[in-house]
C-alpha cells in the first residue's frame, strides 16, 4: 500500500520520483516473494537524506542481494507455472 499523502508531505519537489521508487520497492517485495528489507538501496525500510538525494538524481539502485532475490523469485514462479501446466 502506498500512502500518497505521505509522499507529498515528505518532499513535495520529489513526489513523482518518490512515487516511482516506492512502487518499485513494493513491486520488488512481490517479485522476491519474501518479506524483507535491505541495509541499503531501493529495498531499505526507510530512506535517509542520502537516499533521497540519490532518488532526486535518479541514482538509487538495488543492492545486489535484491537483484539475486528477484531472479530467484522469478525462477521459482517459472518452475511452479511449468509444473502446473504439466498437470
Amino acid at each position: 500500500m502506498v500512502f500518497y499523502d505521505r509522499l507529498q508531505q515528505s518532499d513535495p519537489s520529489l513526489v513523482t520520483r518518490l512515487l516511482a521508487y516506492t512502487l518499485a520497492h513494493e513491486i520488488t517485495h512481490i517479485l522476491e516473494g519474501i518479506t524483507r528489507h535491505s541495509r541499503h538501496g531501493i529495498m531499505k525500510a526507510h530512506w535517509d537524506r542520502e537516499d533521497r538525494f540519490q532518488i532526486a538524481v535518479g541514482k538509487l539502485e538495488f543492492a545486489q542481494e535484491d537483484v539475486d532475490l528477484i531472479y530467484r523469485g522469478l525462477d521459482g514462479r517459472i518452475v511452479a507455472s511449468t509444473v502446473a501446466a504439466q498437470k
